[in-house]
């Protein structure tokens, strides 16, 4: 094969490999625009080189006014649309969720997906709010308690405690539900990446759970992820008993 030919060749792939590529002034006609979804559904197609401060912002911005659409939305089938669009965004572009302003956005249009919620059939809401609320670390009052009480009906008492852990700061009387309670054991007993929140829930609520909390120790094993996870908290609390001393040891 010809010199010319090897050249054409790779002309031709390097053409083909950088035909999809946008520059940075794509993106900004795209802002310009206010093509807020295909500018984040496209905003990977810049080079890395060329991924700097404003790329980070431009993405940031778009990704906050498409979660802000949520707000607005009429139907639940329309939000469930957007829950296909965030979560994976989020996870194409994971610093999004540092940013309070995109945190505060997507805590706002909860209130809107529960409202809805409370007038169509509920049923699956929790996963569906659930999708979207990850990372949140604040909602308005009340918003934290009905998306544990929803998380765990529609996927597991577990799921729900990072909720029950924010709505015990919200309102102290949360400690008396049944459902926290039951968040707070299954917790403990199924370990992982939640076990702090846990304890720290179990803390401060351990007035209304002690009896909940000695009772599922009478009923876990020695040595079992129950009796690990839930002694650091009843043993500083509460009386001494030959239960404690033996499970706890």
């Amino acid at each position: 094969m010809r010199h010319w030919q090897w050249i054409a060749i790779i002309a031709l792939g390097t053409s083909s490999a950088r035909a999809d590529e946008l520059s940075m002034q794509d993106l900004k006609a795209l802002e310009t625009q206010k093509q807020w979804s295909e500018l984040l559904d496209r905003a990977d197609q810049v080079k890395p080189a060329a991924r700097d401060a404003t790329w980070k912002k431009l993405v940031t911005t778009a990704a906050t006014h498409v979660v802000e659409g949520t707000s607005s939305t009429t139907t639940l089938s329309t939000a469930r649309a957007l829950i296909e669009r965030v979560p994976p965004a989020e996870r194409k572009y994971p610093f999004v969720r540092d940013d309070a302003g995109y945190r505060a956005a997507k805590a706002k249009s909860i209130d809107g997906v529960l409202v809805m919620c409370k007038h169509d059939d509920p049923s699956g809401c929790g996963i569906l709010i659930e999708a979207l609320a990850s990372g949140v670390d604040k909602f308005s009052k009340g918003t934290a308690r009905q998306i544990a009480t929803m998380v765990g009906n529609d996927i597991g008492p577990a799921d729900a405690i990072h909720y029950w852990a924010l709505a015990v700061v919200d309102d102290a009387a949360t400690c008396k539900d049944i459902w926290l309670e039951r968040s707070v054991i299954a917790t403990l007993a199924a370990g992982g990446d939640h076990v702090a929140e846990a304890q720290k829930t179990a803390t401060t609520c351990f007035a209304s759970l002690e009896s909940g909390l000695t009772q599922a120790l009478i009923d876990a094993e020695d040595k079992s992820p129950y009796t690990q996870n839930a002694c650091p908290v009843l043993k500083p609390r509460g009386a001494m008993t030959v239960l404690k001393k033996k499970k706890c040891s």
